[in-house]
């Protein structure tokens, strides 16, 4: 027994430096692997819940959250955790409803307030991004558009960052740009 709470202590030393590291799939499997032997080990729900989060990927998050605070309704990091990838949803929710309707600058300050909770949290930021950079091309802001997608492209240019910032270029009749970006993509 002593010999297993060992080997668990290890995996979620483990999962916490692959964390810092970035290694979030394998936070997801470490602290996995931990739940599966001690299902009440409520830090691996935190550490894997946060994983979730960096992945951007929040229902999964809010289950881990949750089923930590099953077992301690008042554990701050949970309770914190779960708060803040709610207020995320709730806000990236009211900026999608905007957008839908068509009110492209309430969309735009609702993502921005949404990104600004958490800056670093660029799994969440760059599709809300690409949604401002949509919502600038829609009301003839094509400067601003054009300037929000070249920061995705420099950031990390995948192709889908390459064919927004194409279509803002493109939408601003910038057309010679958007045929070269369009060739990169």
């Amino acid at each position: 027994r002593r010999n297993v709470e060992q080997a668990s202590d290890l995996l979620f030393a483990k999962a916490t430096a692959l964390f810092h590291t970035g290694d979030y799939y394998g936070v997801i499997s470490d602290t996995g692997k931990i739940l599966k032997v001690h299902p009440k080990h409520l830090e691996a729900y935190e550490l894997r819940g946060n994983a979730y989060i960096r992945l951007g990927e929040h229902d999964a998050a809010i289950q881990h959250f949750r089923e930590a605070l099953k077992y301690d309704p008042e554990h701050k990091g949970c309770k914190d955790r779960h708060k803040f990838v709610k207020n995320l949803e709730k806000k990236k929710k009211k900026a999608d409803e905007a957008f839908e309707a068509r009110n492209f600058e309430d969309a735009i300050k609702r993502y921005w307030e949404a990104i600004n909770i958490d800056s670093t949290h660029r799994a969440f930021a760059k599709p809300a991004i690409l949604k401002i950079v949509q919502a600038h091309s829609k009301l003839g802001q094509h400067d601003a558009a054009v300037k929000e997608a070249e920061q995705l492209v420099e950031e990390g240019g995948s192709v889908e960052y390459q064919w927004a910032l194409g279509d803002a270029l493109t939408a601003a009749e910038r057309f010679e740009e958007a045929l070269r970006v369009f060739q990169k993509a």
